[in-house]
């Protein structure tokens, strides 16, 4: 089950340098006085420290030297590290409660949407090739599927047939070793995260 939590990505990619710092006071803004939030660790104090000293490094940057950049990179690194604690305490305060989390002004995690089980692939396709004994299977891309399975049996297709299965990442497939002059049944399925499987209806070709 997913539990509600804070995102504690601040990289630069995520945040660049001016960005990061106007977050950081939001978050200030955000927690000052919210009654979720009565002692945060750390204190609104030391993290309003931390992002002024990192405002003052961005300005002593904009014609400074490689000592300043370097200033501000260790300025950075102890603004994020204390942003990552106040995440801690808000997540262990808030108990997963996604209105109390949210009033803390960090950003909520991703929540993953869950996949149900897939539609049945269409556009299945069955043709010889250019060996004997070999068929090659095919069918649409079904959205979010991680492989597919396709599967034969001998024709007639009963109660009792057994079917083959073969393995595929792709919608594509090669059966090989097959019987020459032999009628076989195919079909496929996409598969996801769920175990239920929807078959396309077969197909019947025979093997050259």
């Amino acid at each position: 089950m997913f539990k509600n939590e804070l995102s504690r990505n601040f990289s630069p990619a995520k945040f660049k340098q001016t960005e990061l710092n106007v977050f950081c006071k939001s978050i200030i803004q955000a927690m000052d006085g919210n009654v979720h939030f009565p002692n945060p660790v750390p204190s609104l104090e030391q993290l309003q420290k931390l992002q002024l000293n990192y405002q003052q490094s961005l300005v002593d940057t904009i014609d400074g030297t490689r000592f300043d950049t370097a200033v501000k990179r260790n300025c950075r690194e102890k603004l994020v590290d204390g942003l990552r604690a106040l995440a801690n305490y808000v997540e262990a305060e808030s108990d997963g409660n996604l209105e109390v989390l949210a009033s803390s002004g960090f950003n909520l995690k991703y929540k993953p949407r869950r996949i149900g089980v897939l539609p049945g692939a269409k556009g299945f396709n069955v043709r010889p090739g250019s060996n004997p004994g070999v068929i090659e299977l095919s069918c649409q891309v079904v959205p979010k599927a991680s492989f597919y399975l396709f599967a034969y049996t001998e024709s007639p297709v009963s109660g009792q047939s057994v079917w083959i299965t073969v393995t595929s990442s792709k919608r594509k497939a090669r059966i090989e070793g097959l019987q020459s002059g032999k009628r076989y049944a195919f079909r496929v399925a996409a598969c996801g995260t769920r175990p239920e499987r929807v078959w396309s209806p077969s197909l019947e070709s025979y093997v050259l």
